[in-house]
């Protein structure tokens, strides 16, 4: 005779307890034991959910080759610590946690070693922010030659700053500062702002007269943010070239 699964008949007992308890009715004995088992039993899900995304995600920092039999092998592995009574890491649940955590079978481009993965470029990303929503249209009666609306400060509406994350090569982190150029009509900032300005050491915050990077601030990240653990000026400089 085939074995029962639980984790089927607590699903069966979950639906039972639905339909008889009553929420204006004094939970029984019974009934609270079957809440802290269902209770016990979700809890020891999720975490084995999370443990198991929590390797798959370690393995493709690298990148290894991960195939469902792994997922299995880290979800069992889990579990004897978790101690959940039934689980085999089903083909069913891996597939449950594959869409959970969107992934999917891709095919391999390229194949590459630990060197090359140590000596990746740096990535890096340049967003613009403004201080305000700019709309630009709205809705008015025909034939008006100015339209007006309200917004929260003129000055927000024509000012903005530029954020710059980059992840290093590697650990695939970001680096330990964060750089951002603020908009000052000089290019500066005046000697208030820069007495009251909000300071961090994970920040690095510049200025330019439009809010957002150029030729000179570029090379200034490049020389105190990516090229900060040794790289000269001059590496800099050519990386700058290149990029305009």
């Amino acid at each position: 005779m085939d074995s029962v699964n639980p984790m089927n008949v607590l699903k069966l007992l979950e639906e039972d307890y639905k339909q008889l308890f009553q929420l204006d009715g004094q939970p029984s004995e019974a009934d609270k034991q079957l809440e802290e088992l269902v209770k016990e039993f979700m809890d020891k899900l999720k975490a084995l959910r999370l443990e198991t995304g929590k390797q798959f995600f370690l393995a493709k920092q690298k990148p290894h080759t991960v195939r469902d039999m792994d997922i299995r092998r880290w979800a069992v592995t889990a579990n004897r610590t978790i101690s959940l009574v039934g689980f085999t890491a089903s083909p069913d649940w891996v597939g449950k946690l594959k869409r959970y955590c969107s992934i999917v079978d891709r095919k391999i481009t390229k194949f590459v070693t630990d060197k090359y993965i140590q000596k990746a470029p740096q990535s890096t990303d340049q967003s613009v922010f403004d201080y305000e929503m700019r709309p630009g249209r709205t809705l008015h009666l025909a034939g008006a030659k100015h339209v007006l609306a309200i917004c929260q400060s003129e000055n927000s509406m024509t000012h903005s700053y530029t954020v710059m994350m980059t992840i290093s090569p590697g650990t695939r982190k970001f680096l330990p500062q964060l750089w951002i150029t603020l908009q000052e009509d000089k290019g500066v900032f005046g000697p208030i702002v820069a007495r009251t300005m909000f300071k961090a050491d994970n920040l690095y915050v510049t200025a330019s007269a439009s809010g957002k990077m150029t030729k000179k601030l570029c090379l200034e990240w490049c020389e105190k943010i990516v090229f900060s653990c040794g790289r000269s000026l001059h590496s800099a400089g050519r990386f700058v070239e290149n990029l305009f």
